[in-house]
């Protein structure tokens, strides 16, 4: 499929659903990703086959911006506007999955990385505790003994 192809059942297929701002960016997305791997030495067909059916990513786009059913609704959830350098430039795509731009919203979104932190520490804390668990029976008596023998000196 060529990139003029892919664009046009893009926006055709986003325009049911959402306003022309919203639509105008999602394309410029895709049209600027394309334009990009084609200057790495990709193909459009290589590209577009990589992304997958245009369909299929107008359908995720419109379900993960809450605007599937729900007529042309200003500012419904969905950005106006792709970052320009938002998508993944390592080529990591997941070929003909078409998904790879929610997985880009994620790695972006601010909530996601302090959720991984909570789970982090959370994770730190248990191991933490573990080590301390499994140690407290050999070094309770340890410290009891010596804090004894300390005491019994003095007395001496």
């Amino acid at each position: 499929m060529s990139k003029r192809e892919f664009l046009e059942v893009l926006r055709e297929t986003l325009a049911s659903e959402l306003p022309q701002n919203v639509v105008n960016g999602h394309v410029q997305y895709y049209d600027q990703y394309i334009s990009d791997e084609i200057k790495k030495g990709a193909s459009e067909a290589e590209v577009t086959g990589r992304l997958g059916d245009p369909r299929l990513i107008a359908r995720t786009i419109l379900e993960t911006s809450g605007a599937s059913g729900t007529g042309h609704q200003e500012g419904h959830g969905s950005q106006s506007s792709y970052n320009q350098t938002s998508y993944s430039q390592s080529g990591s795509e997941n070929s003909g999955s078409g998904f790879h731009h929610v997985q880009e919203k994620m790695h972006n979104n601010p909530t996601v990385h302090l959720a991984l932190g909570i789970l982090i520490v959370v994770g730190v804390i248990a191991l933490i505790i573990s080590i301390v668990s499994a140690l407290l029976p050999v070094v309770l008596p340890i410290v009891a003994v010596l804090i004894l023998l300390s005491f019994l000196r003095r007395r001496m």
